[in-house]
């Protein structure tokens, strides 16, 4: 399991009730997310989360001066051994 590791995607604040981009399913989504999360940490396996930042005029969520859009909720809060990257990209799958 040497090159196996967990990568979190956008699991952000901003898509749960209360954010600025609610999303139907978040809640159990990131139950399952923290199940999977869970295991890893237990393992030791590596962990990669990856946050997605709004950064253009006129963004309205994903904000970088805001904690809340910045935030990850209990579901999936970075471990300090975790790995977080910033994406500025609308898709984290863009070269």
């Amino acid at each position: 399991m040497a090159d196996t590791a967990l990568l979190i995607i956008d699991l952000q604040n901003d898509y749960f009730p209360g954010g600025r981009m609610e999303l139907e399913g978040a809640a159990a989504a990131a139950a399952n997310a923290a199940r999977m999360l869970n295991q890893f940490r237990a393992r030791n396996l590596p962990v990669i989360h990856v946050r997605h930042l709004s950064v253009r005029p006129g963004a309205s969520f994903f904000l970088p001066v805001t904690s809340y859009s910045l935030g990850f909720g209990t579901y999936s809060t970075p471990a300090p051994y975790s790995c977080l990257k910033n994406s500025i990209a609308s898709s984290r799958f863009i070269r």
